[in-house]
């Protein structure tokens, strides 16, 4: 649920500490981080050096500085696509979550599989895990409801199109059963 999320907020975080980290490193370039008697620090000149031992310097550095601020940006937007296609999903999860206390098995099992059909068709950033529980849901509900031809059918569907997730066993066990 919280993978891609998780993911770009940590790269976003690299990313800031790296042009933090960079920025430092042009002030000590220009001359503003100097100690009183005239010589770099040896955190300074630690941080002026890539892992290469080369020091940064010029035109290069600052299109690196930049070539990062704009993966930030690109990053930043990515995350606020996911964050809101999410946050649909989730929203539309509560409901069905409602619908199914009240003993709306089948208005909530609709409203599961729309998650999952949006998530699977038309989010694509956003991955299995972010929708697994309403997989799950779909699975009990179609029991629930008595639907076991199509419960079979959509069991076939998941194995085929999930075949590396841990939960792939329990579905070929449970359409076992089925047939």
């Amino acid at each position: 649920m919280i993978g891609y999320g998780f993911l770009l907020i940590s790269v976003i975080l690299i990313i800031a500490t790296l042009i933090v980290s960079a920025k430092t490193r042009k002030q000590a370039n220009e001359g503003k981080q100097r100690k009183s008697s005239g010589t770099l620090s040896q955190n300074t000149i630690d941080m002026l050096k890539d892992e290469k031992g080369i020091y940064y310097q010029g035109e290069a550095f600052d299109s690196d500085i930049e070539k990062l601020e704009h993966d930030i940006e690109k990053l930043e937007k990515e995350n606020k696509i996911w964050e809101m296609k999410f946050s649909f999903v989730c929203s539309k999860r509560e409901n069905a979550t409602i619908l199914e206390k009240n003993g709306e098995n089948l208005n909530a099992l609709k409203i599961y599989l729309e998650n999952i059909d949006f998530c699977e068709n038309k989010a694509t950033k956003l991955n299995y895990n972010n929708y697994a529980h309403d997989i799950n849901r779909a699975i009990i509900l179609y029991s629930k409801t008595n639907q076991h031809e199509v419960l079979k059918g959509f069991l076939s569907k998941l194995i085929t199109r999930y075949k590396n997730e841990k939960e792939c066993q329990d579905w070929i066990k449970r359409l076992s059963k089925l047939q």
